[in-house]
């Protein structure tokens, strides 16, 4: 075991610390990146929230189905990102998770609102710690 000192950069996260106030600082900008190059979002136009407020529900007869496999890709990346250091998308990546049996093209649609979300704020750090 060689100790290469504090950590700062683990399982795609990076992690800063700002010792005067005794806070860590989490975040996944590159990571985040990466995602919105391998589903082809870097120059998708920023958006203020993750979801809208009108959710889509289970897929019904007529609705077009998506690529099932890259949804599933998808999501699974979403869902690192906000176990990691993004609670704020929590909620619409769990909710669009309960579609991955049979998702159609509205529900492709708006998980690719959140990365829409992301790129808008893929600086936000989790703030861990602080003076007392």
């Amino acid at each position: 075991m060689v100790d290469l000192g504090p950590v700062s950069h683990f399982l795609a996260m990076v992690i800063t610390r700002q010792e005067q106030k005794r806070q860590i600082y989490v975040s996944q900008q590159g990571y985040i990146d990466r995602v919105l190059e391998t589903f082809a979002m870097t120059e998708c136009k920023p958006v203020a929230t993750p979801i809208d407020k009108d959710k889509p529900g289970p897929r019904m007869g007529g609705d077009p189905s998506c690529d099932q496999d890259l949804y599933l890709k998808l999501i699974g990346s979403l869902c690192w990102i906000a176990i990691a250091t993004r609670p704020d998308i929590s909620f619409a990546v769990s909710y669009l998770g309960r579609f991955n049996a049979d998702p159609s093209l509205i529900h492709w649609t708006c998980a690719k609102r959140v990365l829409d979300y992301l790129k808008g704020t893929k600086h936000l750090k989790l703030s861990l710690g602080g003076e007392l």
